[in-house]
């Protein structure tokens, strides 16, 4: 009799204990898959703010920084960027006397330095090869 209640004791417990990781890695999982999307849609959104504030003025390509999020203004925000082209550079003034490091390529092979997985980030292959172009 103890015997028997022992085995199902132990069944249980093993059950319950790969349900819990199961349940566990389940809900990390959306976790994760969550926030990258709520990251994407705001660096996307940084992408297309920032490809508005450009404009055709009578010099070619310029910057309009009425355009510009307030974040872009105030040193150390945590909010950056910078555009190059062949003859000009854009930055935000809240990079201060920092330098944003260069991507090794541009174009739709640009590969993005803060992506956890070695995948291409979408976000810094099409700004740099939107801009580059």
């Amino acid at each position: 009799m103890r015997s028997i209640q022992r085995r199902l004791s132990l069944g249980l417990i093993s059950v319950m204990v790969i349900v819990g990781v199961v349940l566990a890695q389940t809900s990390l999982w959306l976790f994760e898959a969550g926030l990258q999307r709520y990251l994407e849609a705001g660096l996307r959104n940084d992408a297309e703010n920032l490809l508005v504030a450009m404009v055709r003025g009578p010099n070619g390509l310029q910057l309009d920084e009425q355009h510009l999020s307030p974040a872009y203004q105030r040193p150390f925000s945590g909010h950056y960027f910078r555009v190059d082209f062949a003859d000009i550079h854009w930055r935000s003034r809240s990079l201060w006397d920092q330098e944003l490091p260069r991507l090794p390529r541009s174009g739709s092979r640009a590969t993005c330095n803060w992506a956890r997985r070695a995948s291409n980030c979408w976000y810094c292959a099409r700004t740099t090869s939107v801009l580059a172009s």
